[in-house]
């Protein structure tokens, strides 16, 4: 999935490429869900716990994640803030670098 990514940061190695993946828990990402009052926002659990699944184990990428479930939205944009003024979370060059999860 991220091979698309990586072929563009191979064609422009000067400009940084961070990955960062917010995770809450399951359960904090149903509730989440369920406490949404959109008209169109995606409230159906079924393709929520697919989709959270997908990103449950990111192999070489897990130190990507951020763990959201005890953080509000303001500490969410701290955290992202902080690991991208570290550079902590940026993707290596190749897709060998991260395995065969990336690509």
């Amino acid at each position: 999935m991220l091979f698309h990514f990586l072929s563009w940061r191979n064609q422009q190695p000067g400009i940084p490429l961070h990955y960062i993946v917010l995770r809450p828990d399951l359960d904090t990402t149903c509730g989440r869900a369920r406490s949404r009052t959109e008209a169109d926002a995606l409230t159906d659990l079924a393709p929520l716990s697919t989709m959270w699944s997908y990103f449950a184990d990111l192999g070489a990428l897990e130190p990507h994640v951020i763990d959201t479930t005890a953080l509000d939205l303001t500490e969410t944009v701290v955290e992202v803030a902080g690991v991208i003024d570290a550079r902590s979370h940026l993707l290596a060059t190749t897709a060998d670098q991260l395995g065969s999860d990336a690509r």
